[in-house]
């Protein structure tokens, strides 16, 4: 028997606090024409429920080594499947998705490691 661990992210869901979580996906990019590569149009979802926390050493020693300095969170959703590449805003600053987990089929709730992105 699975369990369903929605109700357990919607009780400390971060919607009503902070808003939907916004996370960018880029589109898929094409070659026009003049055979020139097109870049395509940025996804932009809305996701909730939502809850994020700080990352622990687990977490940290499990990511590509080139991210293992920077600050990381760990952010669960309701419903919604993150991937490799997703942008999302969170405390103020750009996060991008380096790890991810699918748990939708077991518990209906989708994991991602964020690792925060340098100021332009």
């Amino acid at each position: 028997m699975l369990i369903d661990s929605v109700p357990l992210i919607a009780s400390m869901d971060l919607t009503p606090i902070l808003g939907p979580l916004v996370v960018r996906r880029a589109g898929a990019s094409s070659v026009n024409v003049y055979r020139e590569h097109v870049s395509g149009a940025e996804l932009v979802f809305y996701v909730s429920p939502w809850v994020a926390h700080t990352s622990d050493g687990t977490a940290m020693q499990q990511s590509p080594e080139a991210d293992r300095s920077a600050e990381q969170v760990d952010v669960y959703a309701g419903g919604f499947l993150f991937q490799l590449g997703d942008r999302f805003t969170y405390d103020g600053s750009s996060w991008r998705v380096t790890k991810r987990e699918n748990y939708i089929t077991q518990g209906g709730v989708s994991f991602a490691v964020g690792t925060k992105e340098d100021a332009p």
